[in-house]
């Protein structure tokens, strides 16, 4: 939500009309283009974290959710290890290695397979 009006304040200023005034095709257009074409507009390209054009969570929590993102084996950065995994680094103040980390994500993926495809129908 927050994305949307940032973005629909900025193309209105651009355009010269009010948020109000825009055409809703527009702005779908303007976000769908993602966080790296925002960015290369409206500036932020620093900020501006994505993965192989896929936006990161607004609450990443370290290298094991930006493992998450570039690894892509979930569609969704909240069906994943990678924000539990860097809580349990946080707590422990012992940062596992990105190898220790992917090897981790795996491992946990698999059971997620096992689970969610034993479903009953």
């Amino acid at each position: 939500m927050g994305q949307a009006a940032g973005t629909a304040a900025a193309l209105a200023a651009r355009l010269g009309v009010t948020p109000r005034e825009l055409d809703v095709h527009t702005l779908q257009d303007e976000l769908r283009r993602g966080v790296d074409h925002a960015a290369s507009i409206y500036g932020g390209e620093d900020f501006a974290l994505a993965f192989g054009g896929n936006e990161m969570a607004g609450y990443h929590t370290g290298p094991a959710s930006h493992l998450t993102h570039l690894l892509g084996a979930r569609q969704s950065h909240l069906d994943s290890a990678g924000y539990a995994l860097d809580q349990k680094d946080m707590v422990t103040g012992k940062p596992s290695s990105p190898e220790t980390l992917i090897d981790k994500l795996l491992e946990e993926e698999r059971w997620r397979q096992v689970l969610s495809s034993n479903q009953q129908r």
